[in-house]
């Protein structure tokens, strides 16, 4: 019976890790997958017969904003791993919904999704984990 419960425990612990894993794989790869677009955008308005410099500029600007979340993540995922008290800072939900909708929005515009929002302004705010890309 031991002997059984030793296998499952071990079984459940590689499930989840396995699970773990895949989440922070997907986490850290929207960002990147963002970096790798928009570094390619900048190339495209620099290789231009004449360079669109501010659209080059916002890609930059894109691609640090949107590498600091990947390593938001991966510090998250290291504070999680060590058991260190992870941070929980104020949070506007209206920010949090945006910052979603930016992630997948390639996703909405491969399958032809129309989205429309409507945020309620002046939410109070709320604790969570909150990343520094966005302030």
């Amino acid at each position: 019976m031991r002997d059984t419960q030793t296998k499952l425990a071990h079984v459940t612990r590689i499930t989840t890790l396995g699970e773990l894993t895949a989440s922070i794989a997907h986490e850290v790869n929207q960002p990147l997958a963002a970096v790798v677009n928009a570094a390619a955008a900048c190339l495209r308005w620099l290789d231009r017969g004449s360079p669109d410099l501010d659209e080059a500029r916002r890609a930059a600007e894109w691609t640090v904003k949107e590498g600091n979340r990947a390593s938001e993540v991966i510090r998250r995922v290291r504070a999680l791993a060590n058991k260190s008290d992870i941070e929980k800072v104020p949070l506007d939900v209206n920010d949090v919904v945006r910052e979603v909708v930016a992630l997948v929005q390639r996703e909405l515009a491969s399958h032809r999704v129309s989205l429309r929002m409507e945020l309620t302004p002046a939410l109070p705010m709320i604790l969570g984990i909150g990343s520094n890309c966005s302030r």
